[in-house]
């Protein structure tokens, strides 16, 4: 931890140090990319047009190296990794995610394989961090869940989640 969130924390409300955190993954990532792009363009690590995309020529592929050092280096700066349980699980199931999607840039995989490391890296999440929903707090007029089925609707969540990253992505 590169900062002390504990003294900001007096002088600044949460959601202003989780606004500050983001501005500064933002600029992290839009610095880092003109060096991605360039070493994508040169190692032609491009992503070609196909009936999947909406690109109409090659586009480097590797812009997710940029947003996952954007917010690597944003959780380290402002988080106590060592104080906050479910982080270093969310950040082992995000570089979970990051190499099977960089895997997945430089050799394309087959579905299962990318469900495979998805689910790995959200079972990372669900029992060891124990980070899931307890709660849908009246949402289709269900209240608490049991653990099971807080499970369940969690991956499912999760993998939504990730896969419409996937989808943007593609676009």
């Amino acid at each position: 931890m590169i900062f002390n969130t504990e003294f900001y924390e007096v002088f600044l409300p949460p959601y202003v140090l989780i606004g500050i955190s983001a501005v500064f993954s933002f600029l992290v990532t839009y610095i880092a990319i003109p060096s991605i792009v360039k070493v994508s363009i040169a190692r032609n690590l491009m992503a070609n047009p196909n009936g999947r995309t909406s690109h109409f020529n090659p586009t480097p592929n590797l812009g997710g190296v940029a947003i996952f050092a954007g917010m690597i280096v944003s959780s380290v700066v402002f988080t106590g990794i060592t104080t906050a349980h479910e982080l270093k699980y969310i950040i082992a199931a995000t570089i979970i995610i990051f190499f099977v999607g960089l895997k997945d840039d430089l050799v394309p995989l087959v579905a299962y394989k990318k469900f495979l490391g998805q689910s790995i890296a959200i079972l990372f999440i669900l029992v060891p961090g124990d980070f899931h929903l307890s709660s849908l707090h009246g949402l289709f007029g269900v209240e608490d869940l049991s653990y099971p089925i807080s499970l369940i609707i969690t991956y499912i969540l999760f993998l939504a989640l990730i896969n419409s990253f996937n989808l943007i992505d593609g676009i």
